[in-house]
């Protein structure tokens, strides 16, 4: 009987194997899935915020007093406030200025970010350690006590919250450029870039930079939501 059950059990997995090479494509489809989900989801939300004027029905600041604090409804999807502005007409006008910063921000600190990245880490020497000692000081900056006192030395200018948020948020993409430019430079496509007497603007340009697309793009991604958060 012992024999029997080792064949039954033997004959199972041998039907079962087919089954298992599936198991990882299944899973990979189902993560696919719900990040394309995901995706469709935020651009749904960021489209209905940048189109904010042509698709709300309510003005952002049209008042109702017939309607104060009304609960949501067919006319109102969240209620309205204790002046009857419609809540989710204020809520997508207010999604707008966010991405607006947060794309300025996002933009600022990633010029930044990968500027002195790639500089510290092609260069290193005296160049690496002025640019470590200034990553340093930057994080101990409280982005919000700088954050106000720009705010009111500028008279509330709109511009300046996107360059003070990026100013004071590129030091981690710099330290992912520049350990990804430290881990290139010795590389053999480097060596030959440099032998053949291109510049060294252009090796990094060309070359080097291309490479680390993909980490500077996620370093971009956090600092987009970390700057939507602000």
């Amino acid at each position: 009987m012992r024999e029997c059950a080792l064949k039954a059990s033997a004959n199972l997995g041998g039907a079962l194997a087919p089954l298992r090479r599936f198991e990882p494509a299944r899973a990979g489809c189902f993560a696919l899935r719900g990040t394309g989900s995901s995706l469709i989801l935020i651009l749904l939300i960021l489209l209905v915020a940048a189109l904010a004027p042509l698709l709300m029905p309510h003005g952002r600041d049209a008042m109702n007093l017939d309607a104060i604090l009304a609960a949501p409804s067919a006319e109102h999807a969240l209620g309205t406030d204790e002046l009857g502005r419609d809540v989710f007409t204020r809520l997508m006008y207010a999604g707008r200025f966010s991405l607006l910063v947060a794309l300025g921000s996002g933009a600022v600190a990633l010029a930044i970010g990968v500027l002195l990245g790639a500089i510290a880490g092609y260069r290193g020497g005296a160049a690496d350690a002025a640019i470590s000692v200034a990553v340093d000081l930057f994080l101990s900056v409280p982005v919000f006590l700088v954050l106000l006192v720009a705010a009111s030395a500028g008279g509330g200018r709109l511009w300046i919250i996107p360059l003070v948020i990026g100013g004071t948020s590129w030091m981690e993409t710099a330290r992912v450029v520049r350990s990804i430019m430290i881990a290139m430079k010795s590389e053999g496509f480097v060596e030959a870039a440099r032998a053949a007497g291109a510049r060294d603007a252009a090796i990094v340009v060309r070359h080097m930079l291309p490479q680390a697309m993909p980490a500077i793009a996620v370093a971009a991604t956090i600092g987009f939501a970390q700057a939507m958060l602000v």
